[in-house]
């Protein structure tokens, strides 16, 4: 008879669950379609998104022809904005830099609904929304299905997002794929299946397929499987999840092939023009020690494994508090405005139109931005200090996932939001699960300090959410901006 409530009670709260999430998908298809239309109205969409638009056209004609060369030739959705010397710069009579995924997906909408702006925003605001299914998804699977509503929750209203997604970028569709790889992976550690390993390596193609970086899943897994469950390099499936990335991108490499022959690299001039060398080299070469490193402590003897861990158990305490005061000193000496300014419900952080409006910003801008739209990005953040439990350890896979876009992106610079919002769903899901644990463990507390920090924190709570709504309404909504 209990066993027979229960799965009542379970398969209710399914159903609120999904009913909450269309509600959701609803009211974000609506207010930020809404938001677009007036965006457009009021000034028309910007070079980058009309170049996209631009490409969708081309493709839909000619699957084969994603060049901007010879642009008056085909439809522009602005005449009146466009730089037309813009597109006559010699970058753009190549193949274009970026793989062809997103344009494909406009093309594909253009053929359906007809060759409107007000058409191609359902691509992105579609997979923003897709994005917060997948959050609730993955957060219930690793925490709790009330920490997986929660989650999405915040993804709905978190202002990056709602800005991301009104807007014609590729950014919200590489979201999706990048955090739908890490559900499937986390699948598939849970039943080793082939079919989730497979469509785990298949789904970060995709990403890859959408904007380059999208292969950084790719070094998450690696690293995850180094660190957390070695067993995992012992079984042939597992690879499918390293290998297929590389296996989808293939045909993009042979149309850049088929286009500039071994000259591939140097012709692809968008890829790099933006990267600054120097810092490009001590990234890989620093993403590369650490994996070599542990590759060697992994197969290292047993003895001399067993010899090492105990040291490296003996000094984890101290070498994580050590860099807690670094980062907290940072945080205080170099961020603290930012923080600051997350906790005045009245703050709104500075946008704009101007080009290169952020080139002065600080080297940890990420870090000091996000916590800026939202205090909750702080407990995110503190989450990779604080040692995990046994039964949480593949929330692991979040931290070096969104860790690996994150330092991407700071040594990338040209600091913009949009860029790290593949990370934006995986801070939100850590974030939440250092709040379950401080709740659950303030849960049993009769002292008058544990009640009185149980309510600050559940102040803290609203006021963050109150303010991101706020943030919303006043400076996502109006979406009058490119940086911010």
């Amino acid at each position: 008879m209990i066993s027979v409530y229960n799965k009542k009670q379970k398969t209710f709260h399914k159903i609120l669950i999904i009913i909450c999430l269309l509600s959701l998908s609803i009211s974000a298809f609506y207010i930020r379609s809404d938001n677009f239309r007036k965006y457009y109205k009021r000034g028309g969409i910007s070079h980058d998104e009309n170049r996209y638009c631009l490409l969708g056209l081309r493709l839909k004609g000619n699957i084969l022809n994603y060049t901007l060369q010879d642009f008056e030739a085909i439809y522009n959705f602005d005449q009146e904005r466009i730089d037309r010397e813009y597109f006559r710069d010699p970058q753009t009579f190549q193949l274009y830099f970026h793989p062809p995924l997103f344009s494909m997906l406009l093309a594909a909408v253009f053929k359906i609904f007809g060759e409107r702006a007000l058409a191609a925003i359902a691509v992105p605001i579609i997979f923003n929304i897709l994005t917060i299914w997948v959050t609730c998804a993955l957060a219930s699977r690793l925490i709790s299905p009330k920490a997986g509503l929660v989650s999405a929750f915040l993804l709905f209203l978190d202002p990056i997002n709602v800005v991301s997604s009104q807007k014609l970028w590729m950014d919200t569709t590489l979201s999706f794929f990048t955090l739908f790889s890490i559900y499937l992976f986390v699948r598939a550690l849970k039943n080793e299946s082939v079919f989730f390993f497979f469509t785990s390596g298949f789904v970060c193609g995709l990403a890859a397929l959408t904007k380059y970086p999208g292969i950084l899943v790719v070094g998450g897994f690696f690293l995850y499987a180094l660190l957390m469950e070695t067993h995992l390099f012992r079984k042939p499936r597992f690879y499918l999840s390293l290998l297929m990335p590389f296996l989808v991108m293939l045909p993009w490499v042979y149309w850049n092939y088929h286009y500039y022959g071994f000259d591939i690299i140097s012709r692809i001039d968008g890829m790099f023009i933006t990267f600054e060398r120097t810092r490009g080299v001590i990234l890989i070469s620093g993403i590369l020690s650490v994996f070599f490193a542990i590759t060697w402590i992994r197969f290292l003897k047993y003895s001399q494994r067993e010899a090492l861990k105990g040291f490296v158990k003996n000094q984890c305490g101290r070498l994580r508090v050590s860099v807690l005061i670094v980062f907290g000193c940072l945080v205080i000496l170099q961020g603290w405005p930012f923080l600051l300014s997350s906790l005045f419900l009245f703050h709104l952080p500075e946008v704009s139109w101007k080009m290169g409006f952020f080139d002065n910003a600080p080297r940890l801008f990420y870090l000091y931005r996000l916590m800026e739209y939202s205090i909750l990005y702080l407990f995110a953040f503190l989450s990779f200090f604080i040692k995990g439990q046994t039964e949480d350890r593949r929330m692991a896979l979040l931290k070096i996932s969104a860790f690996f876009i994150l330092i991407f992106y700071t040594f990338w610079g040209f600091f913009q939001c949009r860029y790290i919002l593949a990370a934006t769903p995986m801070l939100i899901i850590l974030s939440v699960h250092i709040l379950a644990v401080l709740k659950r463990n303030m849960a049993n507390g009769s002292n008058i300090r544990i009640k009185a920090g149980n309510l600050m924190l559940d102040v803290l709570v609203i006021f963050a959410v109150l303010r991101m709504m706020r943030i919303d309404v006043l400076l996502a909504f109006p979406n009058d901006m490119c940086y911010f």
